[in-house]
Parts: C-alpha cells; structure tokens; sequence
C-alpha cells in the first residue's frame, strides 16, 4: 500500500483542533492516541496540548 500524502497546513491544523477537542471531553485515550499517531506521521500541527510538553 503506498504511503499517504503529507497532509496540508489546514489538514494538519484540524487534527490538533480534534484532537483537543478530544482532550476535553470524556475521550481522553483517543485524543492520547491520536497525538501519539500524529507524532509518529511527523504531522506538523501535532502542538503541545494540556498536559503536554512542549
């Protein structure tokens, strides 16, 4: 399977704005995995959110 395009400055800022959104709520694991998966893809809009470094 080829690898996915890097995603655009706006893709990038939605999945930070998710996974914040995530954070504040009761789903605490999957905002958890979704920054950790954000990471790992080098995705740029993957910023320091609470209770995070950075």
């Amino acid at each position: 399977m080829a690898a996915a395009a890097a995603p655009t400055q706006l893709e990038a800022e939605l999945y930070y704005l998710i996974a914040r959104f995530l954070q504040s709520g009761p789903c605490k694991k999957s905002a958890q995995v979704l920054v950790e998966e954000l990471e790992e893809h080098q995705v740029s809009g993957a910023r320091a959110g609470p209770g995070r470094p950075g």
